[in-house]
Parts: structure tokens; sequence; C-alpha cells
């Protein structure tokens, strides 16, 4: 990974903080950030904004439809600069009893599928960190591989949405 320039070493903190947060599967937010440094949330922005400059981190940027200019960061949407490029080159894909869910994208997004004995019945496109925040919420262990943590969302959600079939 080349840098434009080098981090200073609070930078670097923030940084592995992030890199820590991404591969646990978590939301990366400045809330997050500002608790696991005791400061305020504001104090963060100096740190990300000099480590997207600096080429460590990637990102959503919101457009400013007026200038098109991006601007400020997405929430939630933080990552190590090599993060996608990691998820694109690992297993990425789950195919369970009635779903299979797949990372697409270079790892920036997830494609739902639910089945029954009949054909699919639902489908879905989904940004992975908006799924890694409902891993967080349903308490999905944040220790599994992200794609294992996405495909117990799939489950839980396949058990409640495929009809059963009653053999008679």
């Amino acid at each position: 990974m080349s840098h434009s320039e080098l981090a200073t070493d609070r930078q670097m903190e923030f940084y592995d903080r992030i890199t820590e947060l991404a591969y646990a599967g978590k939301a990366v937010t400045y809330d997050v950030l500002a608790a696991s440094f005791s400061i305020h949330k504001n104090a963060v922005k100096g740190h990300i904004d000099a480590l997207f400059a600096k080429g460590y981190l990637d990102g959503e940027r919101e457009e400013n439809p007026e200038t098109g200019k991006k601007g400020k960061n997405k929430a939630n949407s933080l990552r190590p600069k090599n993060f996608a490029a990691s998820l694109k080159n690992a297993k990425n894909s789950r195919i369970g009893e009635n779903f299979t869910v797949n990372i697409v994208n270079n790892g920036m997004h997830v494609v739902f599928m639910f089945f029954s004995e009949t054909g699919m019945i639902d489908s879905g496109f989904h940004r992975v960190i908006d799924i890694l925040k409902i891993a967080d919420a349903k308490k999905i262990d944040p220790t599994l591989p992200i794609i294992d943590r996405i495909a117990a969302i799939a489950a839980k959600e396949a058990a409640k949405r495929v009809p059963v079939v009653e053999v008679v």
C-alpha cells in the first residue's frame, strides 16, 4: 500500500482501530471512534480527514448537489484502503438450504437470494456495512468472518420468509 504522506503516530492509532473494527465486521462510525479514544466525535474528524488525504482510508463521500464536489463522509462508510481488496480475495459467498449470499462490487455490496421449493421468492442488494450494522444489532458473533456474519442474517431471514411445505 503506498501513501502520499506518512501518517502521524496518533493518526496510525485511528487507522489501526478502524482496521480492527472493519475486519471484525463492525460498523466504523465517528461515535465508535470517539468512544474508543475517549474524545469528542468532532475531534475524530481531523484525524479521519488526514487519513483520507494521505491515502490510508477509503469510503463513500457525500456529493454536494450544487457544486458536484465530494465532501463529508457518509455515515458508517469508513474502511482501510485495502479492505475491499481483502474481501474480494476471500471466499465471498455462502449457500444455505434456502438462501445464498454473495459479496460483490469489490466487497462493497452483498446480494441476498431466498428460495423455496418452487424457485426464488425474494432477493436484495445492500451495502455490506449496512448489513454488518444489522449483525451487530442482532448480536451475531463479531469474531466470525464477515461473510459468515452475513450468512447468519440470511439464514434467519430465510427462516421467516420461506414457506414451510408440509409433506402429506
